[in-house]
């Protein structure tokens, strides 16, 4: 049985995808996985970097850009794994993170869904993937720079959540 399906949407994304499909295996250590593109008709070659790999991919070539939403779905219809890791094109799996943080859900089978750290490559945690309300006060602090001034006051810190950086382990799992 698998254990873990990986689902991408790709769109002229063939030199990250190759990256991302290499950083996949390393994250692994072993276990059974399948791996499911869906590519929104590229004409970077990606099809042909797909095929080329030793490794048992599954493409769904979509005749039009679909869009994120409907790929991603067909992805995750054609999958079979017990666990569905949806990643984007350019995601960089750290190595052996999925084998720890399938046995961090085995632990605890409260969790149904979880959402990853992302980190820059220079390491640093990645703002842009952690929002607050989008209600006005976040919004105008965020534009007009006081929540960089204020960066602990939860009052400003709204849009991005700067307040809560502390809280954010720097270690994988």
């Amino acid at each position: 049985m698998i254990k873990i399906s990986f689902c991408i949407v790709n769109l002229n994304a063939k030199e990250v995808l190759k990256e991302c499909l290499i950083s996949i295996n390393n994250s692994m250590s072993g276990e059974e996985y399948e791996i499911i593109i869906t590519d929104n008709n590229s004409a970077d070659g990606s099809q042909k970097m797909i095929n080329s790999l030793d490794r048992n991919i599954h493409i769904i070539q979509n005749k039009n850009n679909e869009g994120y939403t409907s790929a991603i779905n067909k992805s995750i219809l054609k999958s079979k794994g017990k666990y569905i890791v949806v990643l984007n094109p350019d995601t960089i799996l750290k190595d052996k993170s999925i084998v720890i943080l399938i046995e961090s859900l085995k632990k605890n089978k409260y969790i149904g869904i979880v959402g990853p750290k992302v980190i820059n490559e220079d390491g640093t945690f990645q703002k842009s993937c952690r929002r607050g309300l989008a209600e006005p006060k976040a919004v105008f602090s965020y534009f007009l720079g006081l929540s960089s001034k204020f960066s602990k006051n939860k009052n400003f810190t709204g849009y991005h959540l700067n307040h809560l950086d502390e809280n954010v382990p720097n270690e994988v799992f």
